[in-house]
């Protein structure tokens, strides 16, 4: 039995004041396991054990056997049971601070189960002396752990089952080393995100009036709340209502923490959320808006950033040295066929060949005769090969590997081969990984920028990228040679 505010013990104390923080108590708002706790005669010290709901004692008042003096159950004196220790007194322990002795894992599980279903009785289970850490550490590995679930099967799942194949791609290192990235950047961002909300819900909370416990208690509810977020982990639709159950739970927690109406918590708890959503949205707002008023623009996620990604990819394992053949990008497991053709195109991935087989027809891992095809295809190049084409797109980066490039360099061009009427804009791939947009008029001649960038790096220059085609790639002929 102790102070719901200092958590300081309780037992063996006379009086109804805790002696530590000064706050009124009694023992019938505590409950027991039955059988556990004696209840002493403050007269004359006669036990009593409770057997009746909540452990207390049935009737509440009586009159004392050994003193007569009539008595009430929240007059006595309270101790433990004779080889009873103060734990095993408790109905209910808060299951992370007990994990020691129930086992992490189950530990995890009950904690996430009170804060979807019992977030208030979760919150009183919490002593307000317990360390902050343990509670930001909670909402760190549990935040971690959904999020990596929720998302992390789509990327991971293909990737891994393309290596058990024995494909080429990353290789098992590769793999290991970006699912550890992964988790660490989803570890600092929930770390982040929890000790900004905290210390704003904080905040507000001392704006609109008086608390009951400090910073820490508001960490405790933000903390252990985020079990709730467990939700999120559903496929598809988990990520709509995990962050709103964790939003309610941590609302009641915090109205019970810090023991504020329900209002002020709900204002506390919200109002963070809700502002980084509308400056996530002013600054796309804006970024589209700056956008407008130049020639080029970060693109989004598009063919080109996945096309950009791969080369970079498959040069990690391969000394930065990039494919011969945009077409290894698909035998070697980094992306598929249509990847190479925009959408809303009029390309048609039967209708492109590649060393006698249509691109449809390449897969990973690679039959013997797709190995056969790729090894022609290359051979195919002309040594004075500048780019060439697969699809809609013009691989550029003949001529240099990826770890002395200049990250300004081209390596892919999204250059569609029957273009639609309606396209206004294409994609360029740079060298950094990053991505741009131009307008499409600026493919009738190369920018004279890209070139001059070339020639400072001893790379021949570039031609109009509209003339190279499948059976014609892009080729450098020096002045005055036919």
């Amino acid at each position: 039995m102790r102070c719901g505010i200092c958590n300081y013990r309780l037992w063996n104390i006379r009086s109804r004041r805790c002696p530590e923080c000064g706050t009124e108590f009694l023992p019938s708002e505590h409950d027991f396991v039955l059988n556990s706790v004696q209840f002493c005669c403050p007269h004359c010290n006669t036990a009593y054990y409770g057997t009746g709901e909540k452990g207390h004692l049935v009737p509440a008042e009586f009159d004392c056997v050994s003193c007569k003096t009539h008595i009430h159950m929240d007059e006595m004196v309270l101790l433990p049971t004779e080889g009873i220790e103060e734990e095993q007194t408790n109905v209910d322990q808060m299951p992370w601070l007990n994990r020691r002795e129930i086992g992490g894992v189950r530990a995890w599980f009950r904690t996430v189960g009170m804060a979807l279903v019992h977030p208030a009785r979760l919150m009183s289970l919490v002593p307000v002396q317990e360390p902050t850490r343990s509670a930001i550490g909670f909402a760190v590995l549990s935040n971690t752990l959904v999020n990596l679930t929720s998302v992390g099967v789509f990327f991971a799942l293909p990737v891994l089952i393309g290596v058990a194949a024995g494909g080429g791609g990353m290789g098992v290192f590769g793999v290991v080393a970006a699912l550890s990235i992964a988790f660490l950047a989803a570890a600092a961002t929930s770390l982040v995100t929890v000790l900004l909300w905290g210390l704003t819900s904080h905040g507000l909370l001392r704006l609109t009036g008086q608390t009951s416990a400090s910073l820490g208690r508001t960490y405790q509810a933000i903390g252990y709340s985020a079990g709730a977020n467990a939700l999120t982990a559903i496929p598809v639709c988990g990520f709509y209502v995990g962050w709103i159950w964790w939003a309610i739970s941590a609302t009641i927690m915090l109205k019970e923490g810090q023991n504020v109406h329900a209002g002020r918590a709900a204002f506390a708890v919200l109002t963070p959320p809700l502002l980084g959503v509308c400056g996530v949205f002013g600054v796309l707002v804006f970024m589209g808006i700056s956008a407008g008023g130049s020639n080029s623009f970060t693109s989004p996620w598009t063919n080109t950033t996945s096309l950009t990604e791969s080369l970079h990819g498959y040069a990690l394992p391969n000394n930065n040295r990039l494919p011969d053949h945009a077409i290894q990008l698909i035998t070697d497991g980094f992306v598929i066929g249509d990847d190479f053709v925009l959408n809303g195109s009029l390309t048609r991935q039967k209708k492109i060949v590649v060393g006698g087989i249509s691109v449809d027809q390449y897969h990973n891992p690679p039959t013997d005769e797709q190995i056969a095809s790729v090894d022609a295809a290359i051979k195919a190049h002309p040594p004075n090969i500048v780019a060439h084409r697969l699809g809609d797109f013009v691989f550029t980066y003949h001529g240099f590997d990826l770890g002395t490039a200049d990250p300004g360099l081209w390596l892919v061009v999204e250059v569609p081969e029957r273009p639609s009427p309606s396209d206004t804009l294409f994609s360029v791939g740079y060298a950094n990984g990053s991505t741009t947009q131009f307008p499409i008029s600026i493919l009738s001649q190369v920018p004279k920028e890209q070139n001059a960038l070339r020639a400072k790096f001893n790379l021949p220059p570039l031609p109009i990228l509209t003339t190279v085609t499948h059976d014609q790639p892009g080729v450098y002929i020096p002045d005055g040679v036919e």
